[in-house]
């Protein structure tokens, strides 16, 4: 996947965009449901992307072609919506500005490693010999480890070793260790500032739509390489 930058800010607009493929569109327009099993394109949570611009560019999604786009209207700054752990490119980027925020609400932060991995931990009364690893999985295969420790008042940052800098891998694989520490740091507030932060930048944005049934205001096709115009979707709710 391509990472494009707007030509236009986001910040004035509630619109977002999925791609898919004609044959889904029925089921589009009766509501996106995201407690649906693991389907495609209507899964645990439903995929969505800031950028018209951007989804325009993508040819394919798994293992079939795009050429369908629906557009919804929502707020997305709402606990509707959570971050794409995988697609967004400039996290790390947007991570680290809050490097020196998470040390100012601890006493303590160093780092912790095995093998190839490090982490970067801060807490309050704590020290290296609190933690241990663990693995984590995706579709049952172990891909990598996370920092464990019994206790409470801690998070952590993945970071390269070499450089000190956040290492988020923007893959399938990297996704659920980017959710893993992601959701430690909504305990202390820092997940929902990095989620602004995200939403006010002026490149494209992936989020994840968690909320209740909505249905597509607009949809188009794609034919022959190029985008038709928008069609109004007749019954929205």
């Amino acid at each position: 996947m391509r990472y494009l930058k707007l030509f236009e800010s986001f910040t004035d607009t509630n619109k977002v965009y999925h791609v898919s493929s004609k044959d889904q569109l029925e089921g589009l327009l009766a509501g996106i449901k995201t407690d649906n099993a693991l389907s495609w394109g209507q899964g645990s949570g439903f995929y969505v992307n800031t950028s018209e611009k951007w989804c325009e560019e993508q040819e394919g999604v798994g293992s079939r072609m795009v050429d369908l786009m629906i557009e919804l209207e929502a707020d997305t700054k709402s606990d509707n919506f959570d971050v794409d752990y995988e697609m967004n490119y400039g996290l790390s980027k947007i991570v680290e500005t809050y490097i020196n925020k998470l040390k100012n609400m601890f006493d303590d932060n160093f780092t912790i490693s095995s093998n190839d991995s490090s982490f970067l931990i801060f807490g309050n009364k704590i020290n290296k010999d609190d933690f241990s690893f663990e693995p984590i999985k995706f579709r049952n295969e172990d891909i990598g480890i996370i920092p464990k420790s019994s206790k409470e008042d801690w998070c952590y940052l993945p970071i390269d070793p070499k450089s000190n800098k956040v290492k988020i891998v923007n893959n399938i694989y990297g996704a659920p260790i980017t959710k893993d520490f992601m959701e430690r740091l909504d305990k202390f507030n820092i997940k929902k500032m990095i989620k602004n932060d995200l939403l006010k930048s002026s490149e494209q944005v992936a989020l994840r739509y968690i909320g209740p049934l909505i249905k597509p205001k607009k949809y188009k096709f794609k034919k022959d390489g190029k985008w038709g115009e928008w069609i109004t979707n007749k019954n929205p709710i």
